[in-house]
C-alpha cells in the first residue's frame, strides 16, 4: 500500500512538472544586482499582468549551479518551480552562483 501511494505521488509531482515546462502566462526579466565586487545575474519571473506579487528568493544548494539548477540534458528544476509558482501568482527570482559557469 504504502509503496502504490509513493508511486501516485511521484507520477502526480511528474505530471506537474512536464505541465509547467509547457505553459506560460508569466514574464521574465534579468536582474542584476553587486555586493562589494561581486555581481550576481539573476531572472526575476512572475505572472503576467498588472499588480503586486509576493516574491520567492530561490538559493542554489552546494556545488556549482546555475540559476535554472540544470543538469541533464534539458533539465531546469528551479526554471520548474519557478513556472509553477508564477502561475499560481508568485513572482520568482533565482540567480547563478558567483563561481557558476
Amino acid at each position: 500500500m504504502k509503496k502504490n501511494v509513493y508511486v501516485v505521488i511521484v507520477l502526480l509531482s511528474f505530471l506537474l512538472m512536464l505541465n509547467a515546462q509547457t505553459e506560460t502566462g508569466f514574464v521574465e526579466e534579468s536582474v542584476d544586482f553587486t555586493r562589494g565586487d561581486a555581481v550576481y545575474s539573476g531572472t526575476l519571473s512572475k505572472p503576467a499582468g498588472e499588480g503586486k506579487f509576493p516574491v520567492v528568493i530561490m538559493v542554489s544548494g552546494m556545488g556549482p549551479q546555475n540559476r535554472d539548477w540544470s543538469f541533464g540534458k534539458n533539465y531546469k528544476l528551479a526554471k520548474i518551480f519557478a513556472d509553477y509558482l508564477n502561475k499560481n501568482g508568485i513572482a520568482v527570482y533565482r540567480h547563478d552562483r558567483k563561481y557558476s559557469a
